[in-house]
């Protein structure tokens, strides 16, 4: 295995805690493990948060993006090139194909630098929710595609988290320009997640009352997230679970939005909203939880999904997109027909009855998803992609 320097382009990253920046996060500890230098080079925060990043990671001034707060526009200055230089990089790994992601194109193309790029979001799905004006929904969707197409025939390899995405993608941008895309999911630490398993413990940390039988959906709060879906189920779920209740943690644009909806539907006792949730409580939270639920049909991967099977918990999802790859019915949860309330319903209370058994099914899935092995996984392409690079850079000489 050759030690690489990987130059690591993110428009997503600190202090947001989402799937993108926990799987970056992931994985650039696995590569320096293994003995790889890696590099971040990720938006500056808002002047009135503090970041302390080591001497490998850095920051270049951001605006914040207006209509979705939590996300920054960073354009790197010129110098970056002279700094991407420096360091020698022997490829680049972008993390998206907006800001960060065009100067990262953009820098392998004038440097010389072969660049992989991960698709983890299905940006024309954030379009849908928050535009309402369908001629201009569908104008910005077909330009999306077409920038995207632009952008991935300028890679040297398309890597996707799932193959429900990998198959979605080739619809939309082509066999042609999907010819060097490979399916890399993005790797969960297992160790992080299994702890002692105490339920008590957990309730007692959380301040929580352990009569309740807890649900848990974590993650940002967005619209994209469907909550709302899950929102109507409770009072369902209550007739056979009466001490049931929802734990709705993180942080998002659409957190106040969803109180108000909690207090519309007359279910503030069904549901709690524990915000932040820091690394150190996550334990805590799912020993708490007896199982993991999302509506979302927004997920290229479904990463937290993986970290709550890690924790041993069984899951409950919508049959859209790459979610049925994870959560299989009888196994390690169970799936419901996306629109479904009732069938909402039905996987919870399904799940709960069978909680023991399927939590086992949950940690074996959660293995086969380890940092350890994905990171293994995009090594290979690396290795591909400098291996093409070098050929091709000897064809022409």
């Amino acid at each position: 295995m050759r030690f690489m320097r990987i130059g690591v382009f993110t428009d997503s990253y600190l202090p947001t805690v989402d799937g993108i920046v926990n799987s970056i996060l992931n994985t650039r500890a696995e590569l320096e493990r293994q003995g790889h230098e890696v590099h971040v080079f990720a938006p500056k925060p808002h002047k009135d948060v503090t970041l302390e990043v080591d001497e490998n990671t850095h920051l270049f001034k951001a605006n914040i993006f207006k209509p979705y707060p939590s996300y920054h526009m960073a354009w790197l200055p010129a110098n970056a090139n002279k700094l991407v230089k420096d360091l020698d990089l022997d490829i680049i790994h972008s993390h998206g194909i907006a800001f960060v992601g065009y100067k990262a194109v953009w820098t392998s193309f004038t440097m010389d630098i072969p660049i992989v790029v991960t698709y983890h979001t299905m940006v024309n799905d954030v379009l849908r929710t928050y535009l309402t004006d369908g001629r201009l929904v569908e104008v910005v969707n077909r330009l999306l595609w077409s920038y995207s197409r632009w952008y991935f025939r300028r890679c040297d390899a398309i890597l996707l988290p799932s193959k429900a995405t990998k198959e979605e993608m080739r619809k939309q941008c082509g066999k042609a320009n999907m010819l060097r895309a490979y399916v890399v999911p993005s790797g969960v630490a297992s160790q992080h997640y299994i702890k002692d398993g105490d339920r008590q413990k957990g309730c007692k940390k959380l301040k929580l009352d352990p009569e309740n039988r807890f649900l848990l959906h974590f993650g940002r709060i967005a619209r994209e997230k469907r909550l709302e879906l899950i929102f109507e189920a409770m009072p369902q779920i209550r007739r056979t679970h009466p001490r049931a209740k929802l734990l709705v943690a993180g942080k998002g644009p659409a957190l106040g939005y969803y109180k108000e909806l909690a207090k519309s539907l007359q279910i503030t006792d069904m549901v709690r909203f524990l915000g932040f949730i820091p690394d150190h409580k996550l334990p805590a939270l799912y020993n708490a939880s007896e199982l993991f639920v999302t509506a979302s049909k927004f997920e290229t991967q479904g990463l937290v999904i993986l970290e709550a099977m890690a924790a041993g918990k069984p899951c409950v999802g919508p049959s859209f997109r790459a979610i049925p790859e994870i959560i299989k019915d009888d196994v390690n949860g169970h799936l419901f027909p996306p629109d479904n309330v009732m069938g909402c319903v039905k996987a919870i209370i399904t799940t709960l009855d069978d909680r023991d058994h399927l939590a086992q099914g949950a940690r074996r899935s959660a293995q086969e998803y380890s940092v350890e092995k994905c990171t293994h996984r995009l090594v290979d392409v690396y290795d591909m992609v400098l291996a093409r690079h070098a050929k091709s850079k000897q064809t022409q000489t």
